[in-house]
């Protein structure tokens, strides 16, 4: 869903196609519904494999509240996707993707409107990369990661003219990603320690949590001076 949304996204900001404009907002409605629960399946894959919350007890606990926020979401999303009016803009959103109307247009797109699109979307990455500095929020670091997916979605409808760009573009796109899990999953632990869960810890052992925190924030200040270090695209 998300894929396509994205490429449907780039194909508007190459050449003006009827309907697909319209179609695309419930398909972005559906898309913002998966994204907490991507987030969480994200985290509890991380603290499993992570060996730097050694507390027995605060491990178990974390995990039941992240699994706890997961069934929530889990529970929402499946309502959403048993609703008539979803079903409906799925198949409305097949048939405009499968339709000879947009085929008609990707099959009239010249590369030079393609090239021309990605030169602008370039050179916006490239201010924004150089507008960020050490006290730049992370919404911002969040809005350069997004300008980077519509960047690559662009490049791909050429990847043999732009393999080298497509490349660069994925280890910035998987750093910008990581900073995003991480400043995620430090709001998340900052909601499971105001929870009953962490309350219910042994005193000795919510060092652990205290340090692993310190763990993840220093990461995320890590991957943050390696961000803006990034070279230019263009």
């Amino acid at each position: 869903m998300r894929r396509s949304r994205a490429v449907a996204e780039s194909l508007l900001a190459i050449t003006e196609i009827p309907k697909l404009k319209r179609t695309l907002k419930g398909l972005k409605r559906h898309s913002r519904a998966t994204s907490r629960l991507r987030d969480l399946d994200v985290f509890l894959d991380d603290l499993s494999r992570s060996t730097s919350l050694e507390a027995p007890s605060v491990r178990g606990a974390l995990t039941a509240f992240l699994r706890q926020q997961t069934r929530k979401e889990h529970q929402a999303l499946s309502s959403r996707l048993r609703q008539p009016a979803y079903h409906e803009e799925m198949k409305r959103w097949q048939h405009t993707i499968g339709s000879k109307q947009l085929s008609r247009h990707l099959s009239a797109i010249e590369p030079d409107a393609i090239r021309g699109v990605l030169h602008q979307r370039l050179a916006r990455h490239d201010a924004e990369l150089a507008s960020l500095g050490p006290d730049s929020p992370d919404t911002d670091l969040h809005q350069l990661r997004k300008t980077v997916k519509r960047i690559r979605y662009l490049a791909e409808l050429e990847p043999m003219e732009h393999r080298g760009l497509i490349d660069r573009l994925k280890d910035h796109q998987a750093r910008l990603g990581d900073f995003q899990d991480l400043c995620t999953q430090l709001q998340l632990l900052d909601a499971f320690a105001a929870s009953p869960d962490a309350q219910a810890i042994p005193e000795d052992d919510a060092t652990s949590l205290a340090t692993w925190v310190e763990t993840l924030t220093r990461r995320k200040a890590e991957l943050r001076k390696e961000i803006l270090r990034l070279e230019s695209l263009v």
